[in-house]
């Protein structure tokens, strides 16, 4: 006996039921997502590559860093952040 069923229940049933609740879940995350955050109006350091920033990476990220190394000199611009705040590094670029 299967729950109280005479039978197992179909293979098409079970799929039937696992579609559905995959449907629900999808509808329901797209629904109750976190609404996507704004680049903060502060920022400190270099204003020119802040700017630059902001163009180049838009602007629904919490709070980046944005740095220019070269063989002279360092640039550095934070915008919703400080200097001394940690950052997780999302990507690298050496263009």
């Amino acid at each position: 006996m299967w729950a109280g069923l005479s039978e197992q229940p179909s293979k098409w049933f079970v799929l039937g039921v696992l579609a559905l609740c995959v449907a629900a879940s999808l509808v329901a995350g797209t629904a109750w997502r976190p609404a996507p955050t704004s680049l903060p109006s502060t920022q400190s350091g270099d204003a020119e590559l802040a700017d630059l920033g902001r163009r180049i990476m838009g602007e629904d990220r919490p709070a980046p860093a944005v740095a220019c190394v070269t063989s002279t000199e360092i640039r550095i611009a934070m915008m919703g952040a400080e200097h001394t705040d940690r950052f997780e590094i999302g990507s690298i670029s050496k263009d």
